[in-house]
């Protein structure tokens, strides 16, 4: 169940607004909501997510393409998704192209190195199904 923090409203409640200290800096929903078990769950603990930034959005689409070319194996052995893996590599490859100029040394070195890995594991697939 979600519920407000508290001070985690604007100017007559509302979410989003912010005060003057969340000023300049993007308001999370993790900022404004709490995630709390719902009844009769008291005990449960809810798995600690990692925090929302640039890294992890390069991992999550990295994640996604690595998984839709077959890089990693998936339970039931499904066959490469060339479309989805290209799609999640273009997404990345918008993002660097965005973000450019913008980004610490860390985070373009992650993204670079994940767009130019990523397309290279995408033709030598591509070549290894078309062989077959």
């Amino acid at each position: 169940m979600l519920s407000l923090r508290p001070g985690g409203t604007g100017r007559r409640g509302q979410p989003g607004k912010g005060n003057r200290a969340t000023r300049g800096r993007i308001e999370l929903m993790t900022d404004l909501f709490e995630n709390k078990p719902a009844d009769g769950e008291e005990n449960a603990t809810p798995p600690e997510l990692p925090p929302a930034d640039f890294d992890f959005l390069v991992y999550s689409l990295r994640l996604q393409a690595e998984l839709n070319l077959g890089i990693i194996p998936m339970e039931d052995e499904q066959e490469p998704d060339f479309e989805l893996a290209r799609h999640n590599i273009d997404l990345l490859a918008m993002l660097q192209e965005k973000t450019h100029g913008n980004l610490t040394p860390d985070e373009k070195d992650a993204l670079d190195n994940s767009v130019a890995e990523l397309r290279f594991r995408f033709v030598q697939h591509l070549q290894q199904v078309q062989a077959h």
